[in-house]
């Protein structure tokens, strides 16, 4: 039976969160924003896109979301994170520092071992980590080397939703053991 009403959209507002703080997940590291002006001169790195599928109390949801990264130092990196196609996601460029990371991040679940996941570049053997959340599984996959999340499975009551790396220009996480 599904849920309805404040705690329906708790869990439904909390996913998207989910999805938006997991595409933030990127190469290295787990980390904080720190600062939204993003500098004038912008130097590319690269970039992740992330597919979100599933359903959530009846409602389909398809959207993607990518992140865009440049101007990485030693410090950190900015990130312009693109929402497209998922009700309260937000779009927003932000700063990341590598040294800090933030409880909701860092608290992905606990660690259950090593799970095989397709890619679109090919087989990866990937660290899986579960977390239950007012009786919804998440589920998360992470790459070893170079730390990147490449899918991520929510399951409740009324949810499902699954979010996957669907592209990438960096080499590191396209050739990377996970």
């Amino acid at each position: 039976m599904l849920q309805e009403g404040p705690k329906a959209n708790k869990v439904l507002k909390y996913m998207v969160v989910v999805a938006i703080v997991l595409s933030a997940i990127l190469v290295l590291a787990v980390l904080w924003p720190q600062s939204t002006k993003p500098p004038e001169d912008k130097v590319y790195f690269g970039y992740l896109e992330y597919e979100v599928a599933g359903v959530a109390f009846f409602i389909p949801l398809t959207g993607k979301v990518r992140a865009e990264i440049f101007n990485v130092t030693e410090e950190g990196y900015w990130a312009r994170i693109t929402v497209e196609g998922i009700p309260g996601g937000q779009s927003k460029t932000q700063y990341y520092d590598w040294e800090e990371a933030p409880a909701y991040v860092s608290d992905i679940g606990v660690r259950t071992g090593n799970e095989t996941v397709e890619t679109p570049w090919g087989t990866k053997v990937l660290e899986r980590y579960d977390l239950e959340d007012n009786g919804t599984r998440i589920t998360s996959y992470l790459g070893t080397e170079p730390r990147i999340v490449y899918k991520v499975v929510a399951e409740g009551s009324g949810i499902q939703l699954v979010m996957t790396l669907v592209e990438t220009d960096i080499d590191e996480v396209r050739t990377g053991n996970g």
